[in-house]
């Protein structure tokens, strides 16, 4: 796009098609969370259908490691694990070592492949400690 001072710029920008809003809510059932050595277990009700080409994606965070900010763009960067689950919800998160954790889990509503939050569909964060 080439602008000119003092001229008025014409831009036709393609966006590509909508947000995806089948999928309402994501929620941790604390009684299926099961924490053993190196091993982080549970289930997340979803809230709608998910199609089949799409999955929720989870990940565990060192807490250790993400500033004390409320803005999860800045400590949802680096989670130590990543996991893809289906319809199900069930998850395991393996070979942890020993340390306090975050969960986060998200259906990702625009495709870009990162945690939103106020865009994507998110849990909320739980906290879980490994021995």
């Amino acid at each position: 796009v080439t602008v000119t001072a003092a001229q008025a710029t014409e831009v036709d920008l393609k966006v590509p098609g909508h947000l995806k809003d089948h999928i309402s809510a994501l929620v941790f059932e604390p009684s299926s969370l099961s924490v053993e050595k190196g091993k982080v277990r549970g289930r997340i009700t979803i809230e709608g259908e998910l199609r089949e080409d799409e999955r929720i994606v989870g990940g565990i965070y060192d807490r250790s490691k993400m500033p004390w900010t409320w803005h999860t763009s800045y400590y949802l960067r680096d989670p130590v694990r990543t996991v893809e689950i289906d319809q199900s919800g069930t998850f395991e998160f393996g070979k942890l070592s020993a340390g306090l954790y975050t969960l986060v889990f998200w259906f990702d509503t625009n495709g870009n492949g990162r945690p939103e939050q106020g865009v994507d569909v998110m849990t909320t964060a739980r906290g879980v400690a490994v021995e």
